[in-house]
């Protein structure tokens, strides 16, 4: 049944997802994994003091869990309370520091508490625990873009198309490489939300000025992004 549940929350299923560790729990109410997995299901569907309450249970069975410590921390970001959050998160880098995603969500913590710094820093030691993680990849560019840092930023968010469920749309015309636009059709289209269309579609005058004929495809739609882990 935990396994089940795990499946259902990760094809989105989370409301299945939740019953079905409820289930689970009924037969085994001491798992430390399916309270943290039903805080999991719990938090995707914005449930955050449920969620809140699973992951104390499974600290209560196990006080050594870093995954408990690490989703409690993630749901109290999510409730604004960063203080709290990082020392959550802390602790679960105190009883497994290698926790590549622990570093990962104590940076997110450290930099909306504005110390950018110390926030780029864990997102450097995620990644030099596991150096194909996109969360930590795009989390580092999005720092560093607030920053003013474009040289290295931008590069490094083109790993937001690794991520799960996160597919670029593809169209029969081959990708931008940079070369001369001139005589030809450039296609803009739209990737997130009606800000960031807004915000950069003024850029389409630095390409107006190399000849090309545009199309554009606007539309406004919301991204959310998430760290929970599971067992």
């Amino acid at each position: 049944m935990n396994n089940l549940g795990i499946l259902l929350e990760e094809i989105g299923k989370a409301a299945e997802a939740e019953r079905v560790y409820r289930q689970a729990l009924r037969l085994q109410p001491k798992s430390v994994e399916v309270n943290s997995n039903l805080g999991v299901a719990l938090a995707a569907l914005g449930r955050y003091e449920e969620a809140i309450q699973c992951y104390r249970e499974s600290i209560r069975l196990n006080p050594s869990s870093p995954l408990a410590h690490s989703n409690l921390g993630n749901a109290l970001r999510a409730q604004g309370k960063l203080e709290s959050a990082a020392a959550s998160l802390r602790e679960a880098l105190r009883l497994r520091p290698e926790y590549a995603e622990a570093h990962n969500n104590l940076g997110i913590v450290l930099v909306q508490q504005g110390n950018i710094a110390e926030g780029l820093s864990c997102y450097a030691e995620a990644l030099r625990l596991r150096a194909d993680y996109p969360d930590a990849h795009l989390n580092r560019a999005l720092a560093m873009l607030a920053e003013g840092d474009f040289i290295r930023g931008w590069p490094e968010y083109e790993w937001r198309w690794k991520g799960r469920n996160r597919v670029p749309r593809s169209y029969s015309v081959p990708r931008w490489d940079g070369s001369p636009l001139a005589g030809r059709t450039i296609l803009l289209y739209w990737e997130q939300g009606l800000g960031d269309s807004l915000q950069f579609v003024r850029y389409a005058e630095v390409l107006a000025k190399q000849g090309p004929r545009f199309c554009l495809i606007a539309r406004s739609r919301s991204r959310t992004c998430s760290n929970p882990r599971r067992e």
